[in-house]
């Protein structure tokens, strides 16, 4: 997979907002609108607006809509983990910017190759559903 060249650069390190575990949700370029139901995160909405204003008044939950690479790449420096639909882009830049990905088993056919890399590379972890994420689904895709 080709991925901007951006994701390969080294990205300075700002002030940690908090103490919590930074995590990216990013779904490409229409994220679903269940995303609301996950709190504390850097969500990516991307071209959904309505999903941006339903999620608007979530404490600790900064929301970006469309954003170049240098931004997705900023938000990645330092995640626990990105959260999201696993298309080849979005998990080729995670996988070459050192962060795990943890994807929902219910995929497109295209992306279940994808899927099966995740889970035999050990760059992320596959969950049955989003609403029911292991406990320790942090140390997981840590590890």
């Amino acid at each position: 997979m080709v991925v901007h060249p951006i994701y390969y650069s080294k990205v300075l390190e700002h002030g940690a907002d908090s103490a919590r575990p930074k995590v990216v949700v990013f779904f490409g370029a229409y994220a679903p609108r269940r995303t609301e139901q996950l709190v504390d995160f850097v969500v990516i909405c991307g071209h959904n607006d309505d999903l941006q204003a339903a999620l608007a008044d979530v404490p600790h939950c900064l929301l970006e809509g469309f954003i170049p690479a240098q931004r997705i790449r900023e938000h990645f420096s330092g995640a626990a983990c990105v959260i999201g639909k696993p298309g080849p882009g979005s998990v080729s830049e995670a996988a070459v910017c050192k962060v795990p990905f943890l994807a929902q088993r219910q995929v497109m056919p295209q992306e279940e190759c994808v899927l099966e890399w995740l889970q035999r590379s050990r760059a992320g972890i596959v969950v049955d559903d989003f609403k029911a994420l292991p406990l320790d689904f942090l140390e997981q895709v840590r590890a």
